[in-house]
C-alpha cells in the first residue's frame, strides 16, 4: 500500500444491500455508520473503500437479540423520620425521558 490518495470513496452494503456511499472521503478520516432499527437477527455489514489506487474491505457481523433486560435490585434503605439530607441513587444510564419517582415503595415513570 502507498500513502497516495486520489478519488476517495466508500460504500456500505447490509446484507449484500447498498445502505450508503460518500461522495468522498478523507484520508485517516472516520467513517460512521449508523445501526438505528435493526430488528432482532443477524445483519452482515459489509465496506467497501478505494482511495482511487487500491481498493480495500470489511466486514462485520453484528447480532441483534431479543433479551429482556434484568435489574438487580439495591439493598434496603433505612431512613429516619424527619430527616433532611437524604439520597437515593438509582441506575446511571436511564432512558432521557424518564424519571426515577418512589410511590409507596413502588419504582413509578414519569415524563
Amino acid at each position: 500500500m502507498d500513502n497516495v490518495t486520489f478519488t476517495p470513496t466508500y460504500t456500505v452494503y447490509r446484507n449484500t444491500t447498498f445502505v450508503a456511499d460518500s461522495g468522498a472521503w478523507s484520508n485517516n478520516s472516520v467513517i460512521t455508520v449508523f445501526l438505528n432499527g435493526l430488528g432482532v437477527g443477524d445483519w452482515n455489514y459489509t465496506i467497501i473503500v478505494n482511495d482511487g489506487n487500491w481498493t480495500v474491505s470489511d466486514e462485520v457481523i453484528i447480532h441483534v437479540l431479543n433479551v429482556v433486560p434484568t435489574i438487580t435490585p439495591h439493598a434496603d434503605y433505612d431512613m429516619a423520620l424527619g430527616t433532611t439530607g437524604n439520597e437515593l441513587t438509582g441506575p446511571s444510564r436511564m432512558h432521557p425521558r424518564m424519571t426515577p419517582a418512589m410511590t409507596s415503595g413502588t419504582m413509578k415513570r414519569s415524563t
